[in-house]
């Protein structure tokens, strides 16, 4: 019999898939009522003194729809394999809560190591097209990284980001990929091989497709990073996009 899941989790995840409200919001209405569960019962009239509250996503609170797929998704992630990790819970990485606007809930594949708040974890990205040169570059230094045991941090995008990912699990370290769709919608689809190899983590529920709005959201997500680009030039730096 599977067991239920945290009550919390669950609030959390209903947060989340409730229109309207990004992790900021979920995290101002958790903080505001002091638990994810206590937003949903909280009445709507007090919910209003929450700063960035407007009436739709308000309205939109306590609607039976997000709790409903809330349930659904939870099944769904035990039949894929997935972990659920919602902020504020257990395993949720604290390196992720000392940013900004972190998830308010994560999905994960494979067995994510301890990521602290300064963890031993690099991000490695670079562009789709590089040279040869460039992506020789980037394997060697995630193999170096790899080897000294420092978690290699990628997208799982082609070019950089497949060289690195490869490259670490090659040298036998522990290599994350962070996708901009759901764990089973993976793109580019020739990495789902790669992808098996790794610890895979998504914001985004099972099925979502991949969307270009979806990959800036998920670029916050990687460490300070060491960027290979076309012209075979590698400098360490936050990648302009997500600047």
């Amino acid at each position: 019999m599977t067991a239920a899941p945290d009550p919390e989790l669950l609030a959390l995840l209903t947060l989340r898939l409730t229109p309207g409200l990004g992790p900021r919001r979920v995290e101002a209405l958790r903080r505001f009522c002091g638990s994810a569960q206590a937003v949903l019962t909280t009445p709507l009239l007090e919910l209003r003194e929450v700063s960035g509250m407007d009436q739709k996503t308000l309205a939109a609170l306590g609607a039976p729809e997000p709790q409903r797929r809330a349930a659904q998704e939870v099944q769904r992630a035990a039949a894929y394999g997935a972990t659920l990790l919602g902020r504020g819970l257990e395993g949720y990485p604290a390196a992720l809560e000392a940013l900004g606007d972190p998830p308010a809930v994560i999905w994960v594949a494979g067995e994510l190591p301890l990521l602290d708040v300064v963890p031993q974890a690099v991000g490695v990205v670079g562009t789709r097209k590089a040279s040869s040169y460039a992506l020789n570059l980037a394997a060697r230094i995630s193999a170096d990284l790899a080897r000294a045991g420092v978690v290699v941090v990628s997208g799982l995008a082609r070019g950089i980001d497949t060289a690195a990912h490869t490259a670490a699990v090659q040298a036998g370290g522990v290599s994350i990929g962070l996708l901009g769709s759901g764990l089973d919608e993976m793109y580019p689809p020739e990495n789902r091989d790669l992808a098996r190899r790794l610890v895979v983590i998504s914001e985004y529920p099972l099925g979502t497709r991949p969307a270009p709005h979806n990959f800036p959201m998920r670029n916050r997500l990687i460490p300070y990073r060491h960027m290979a680009g076309k012209s075979g030039r590698a400098s360490l730096g936050v990648c302009s996009e997500c600047a």
